[in-house]
């Protein structure tokens, strides 16, 4: 009962007031499968491109994120050539030190994403640099040397 409730108040909500350059509907009968449409943002490669994904909501929504999946192919380092997206927020389950309510989930506005990333510091779980910390500079090719 929380999943639909909670489903079909963000649903109205994502009509009412949509994310510009994002569209997003119900496909058939089932609350939980969903199709969206994105257009490329201006000054990218993506300009003028239209997207379609594919979105599942799970039924321990909103306990488990969605299921979210290109349908149309696109060139990007974070989607594999099935459409898959790698995206922290979409993994499952979350790390012990990362573990996050539903409710904490950030807001995905831009200036929201923006400000986040001002904050983050190096060593909080999720920063990037931790995975690169231990012998980076060893794996570093110089220029003019090959090995």
């Amino acid at each position: 009962m929380q999943r639909a409730s909670r489903l079909k108040r963000e649903l109205d909500l994502l009509a009412a007031e949509p994310p510009p350059g994002i569209t997003c509907w119900q496909d058939g009968d089932q609350m939980g499968n969903l199709r969206a449409q994105i257009l490329g943002g201006a000054n990218t490669p993506y300009e003028k491109g239209v997207f379609k994904l594919e979105v599942i909501i799970p039924e321990r929504y909103p306990f488990e994120p969605p299921q979210i999946r290109f349908l149309t192919p696109i060139y990007h380092p974070n989607i594999d050539s099935a459409g898959r997206i790698c995206l922290d927020i979409l993994k499952l389950p979350p790390k012990a030190d990362e573990q996050e309510t539903p409710g904490d989930l950030p807001d995905t506005s831009d200036s929201e994403v923006h400000s986040m990333t001002k904050k983050r510091k190096a060593g909080q779980p999720g920063s990037p640099e931790k995975r690169f910390r231990p012998g980076a500079e060893g794996l570093a090719v110089r220029p003019g040397r090959l090995s």
